[in-house]
């Protein structure tokens, strides 16, 4: 796990510049299965999620699952996620993001389907294989 800062900001009430920090994982996607994963990726959508304004403070909370299933548990895909639910808050001309906006920014079944099924394989990649298929194919490899 590494820091790394989300964003800086002027506030234009104080006209001070405020950073925000938040935590990456080293494998570059959070697991909603692991415990310390889905703390650290709550913390990261709730830190992102203090950029925009939200119809009510526990909004984003209560659609965590929505964000992690159109992200992958992906930071780049959770931004890009708020960022598509505030654009279509500015088209209907609201003040706040509203549930229905998080859930029209999901994409499209195919691309969400692409999307877990790449970080899938991404996980794979990352998972150690058994000494015993590595013995099996050197032993293929010198026949």
């Amino acid at each position: 796990m590494f820091w790394c800062s989300l964003e800086r900001r002027e506030w234009p009430r104080s006209g001070r510049a405020r950073i925000r920090f938040g935590a990456v994982p080293d494998s570059s996607r959070y697991r909603i299965s692991v415990a310390s994963d889905r703390e650290s990726f709550e913390r990261l959508v709730l830190t992102l999620g203090a950029g925009y304004r939200f119809n009510g403070r526990t909004l984003l909370s209560k659609c965590m699952d929505l964000i992690y299933a159109s992200s992958a548990g992906v930071f780049g895909n959770v931004l890009a996620h708020l960022t598509r639910a505030d654009d279509l808050r500015e088209d209907c001309g609201s003040e706040a993001i509203s549930k229905s906006h998080i859930e029209e920014a999901i994409g499209t079944e195919r691309a969400l389907a692409t999307l877990h099924a790449e970080a899938s394989f991404f996980d794979s990649l990352r998972s150690p294989s058994d000494h015993r298929f590595v013995t099996r194919l050197l032993s293929r490899s010198q026949a």
